[in-house]
């Protein structure tokens, strides 16, 4: 242990005692040895989903959840050579539910926190972690979405929701063309699962996804069913808000052209050919002149 005494122009270090006769102040700094200790963290700290989570979100199949950050991970690591063995516990609403893959970490390490079902709203999850007397908390703030729901047909049953962890605007239904548009910060990913009941859907491998006008190829569609309704899940990356259209009934194309478009096209051709075969006859049934 060090002393130092202080008067108006320097300071020096002595061995402690200091018997100080000076008339200047005497200080005496004391440097406390650092306690053993350990900090708790979560990444990400804000996460968005659909309502009921996961689960919902991928219509009771194996499609990947809306939300890859579904679950959050937390992270204890020792301070000052702790070495002790960390327990932790997760609280929040009782409209949330959540788990941990551990209950206890030794020393450092890493656990998972699993946002299983949730109602819509705003939560705030908080992870306590207990060694003795040292006790430290981690919290995370979550918002769960509700499903937008539309009306996709005449029928009572014929219903669509539209689930997604990013805003929706604009949500409508049209002839055969469901309409909204995902709103997100520029280059982060957002998804949707939009369920559609069977009835209003004539033919699923027919269905087509637009996003800001450009089609999606059948590799990034993931489509699932169970008995009344279709679950077709996709991801956007954000520029800006995107637009989806999702066409339940597209009209069937003839080498890639509207029906209507390549009948008429046929039509004219025929046409063309006619007269070309016309003239042509025309002309050889002319009598040729004689030259004298």
């Amino acid at each position: 242990m060090t002393a130092t005494y202080c008067d108006a122009f320097n300071c020096g270090s002595n061995p402690f005692p200091i018997h100080a006769t000076s008339t200047g102040t005497a200080q005496v700094s004391v440097t406390s040895p650092s306690l053993a200790d350990f900090t708790i963290s979560a990444n990400p700290t804000s996460l968005t989903l659909p309502a009921e989570g996961s689960e919902n979100c991928r219509g009771g199949h194996d499609t990947g959840p809306c939300d890859d950050e579904g679950q959050v991970t937390i992270t204890v690591t020792a301070v000052n050579g702790f070495t002790g063995q960390v327990s932790l516990l997760v609280s929040s609403s009782p409209h949330i539910d959540t788990e941990l893959s551990k209950s206890t970490i030794d020393t450092s390490g890493t656990l998972t926190l699993n946002i299983n079902e949730a109602s819509p709203g705003d939560y705030t999850v908080t992870i306590t972690g207990t060694s003795g007397s040292i006790i430290h908390h981690a919290t995370i703030n979550i918002t769960v979405r509700s499903p937008e729901k539309l009306k996709c047909g005449g029928g009572d049953k014929d219903d669509c929701n539209i689930e997604s962890d990013a805003p929706l605007s604009n949500t409508n239904f049209s002839g055969h063309t469901i309409h909204f548009t995902m709103t997100g910060d520029a280059g982060t990913t957002g998804a949707a699962n939009v369920t559609i009941a069977k009835s209003t859907v004539p033919d699923i491998h027919r269905i087509k996804v637009h996003v800001d006008g450009n089609e999606l190829a059948d590799s990034d569609l993931a489509i699932t069913s169970d008995d009344n309704n279709y679950h077709v899940y996709f991801k956007v990356t954000f520029h800006s808000p995107v637009v989806v259209d999702i066409d339940l009934n597209p009209t069937q194309t003839i080498l890639g052209l509207e029906p209507t478009i390549f009948y008429a096209i046929v039509g004219g051709l025929a046409l063309i050919i006619a007269a070309v075969a016309m003239v042509a006859y025309r002309a050889r049934k002319r009598p040729s002149k004689i030259l004298g």
